[in-house]
Order: structure tokens, then sequence, then C-alpha cells
């Protein structure tokens, strides 16, 4: 027999279930833990937490890395033409 749950009631049980703590005061690395009656759900689960989170990560920092490059982008080109007006000024001298 197959159950479908709703996966909202589903993320909320996992949720309050999922305990962070710091590995080491003040460093990036978290311990989690979770305990549930089947072993292997509970490990397919924070493989696949950690999995979605690691993608999560490299989005954010792809989404960061392109504003600073346009920002820097701009940025460069107001440089550019301003080092432009003086180099024209210097040979309109």
């Amino acid at each position: 027999m197959v159950v479908i749950r709703d996966s909202e009631v589903v993320a909320r049980q996992y949720s309050s279930r999922l305990k962070l703590t710091w590995a080491e005061l003040q460093s990036s690395v978290l311990d989690l833990e979770i305990q549930g009656a089947v072993q292997r759900k509970e490990i397919d689960f924070l493989n696949k937490f950690i999995e979605r989170y690691q993608q999560y990560d490299v989005e954010k920092k792809t989404r960061e890395s392109k504003m600073a490059i346009a920002f820097l982008d701009k940025q460069l080109q107001v440089i550019g033409d301003s080092l432009q007006r003086y180099e024209d000024e210097v040979v309109n001298f």
C-alpha cells in the first residue's frame, strides 16, 4: 500500500526533528542529527538535505559573483570614460 502525504506536512515533521548544532564555537561547520523509526530514511533525508543546501549555496554565490562582476564592469567603464576625457584634455593642451 502506498500512502501519499502532503509534502508541506512531511517537511514540517522532518524540520521539527532536525537538530543543528555548531561543531565548534564560532566555526562554519554544523552537526546535523535526526532520529526516526527507519534509519535508512533518516540518512537519505540528511544526504538530500546537505545536497540541496550545497546547491543553494552555489546558486547564491553565483548570483553574488555576477552582481560583483556587473558592478566592476560598470566601474571600469566609468574609469575608462574619465581617463579618455583626461587624455583628450592633455592632447588638446
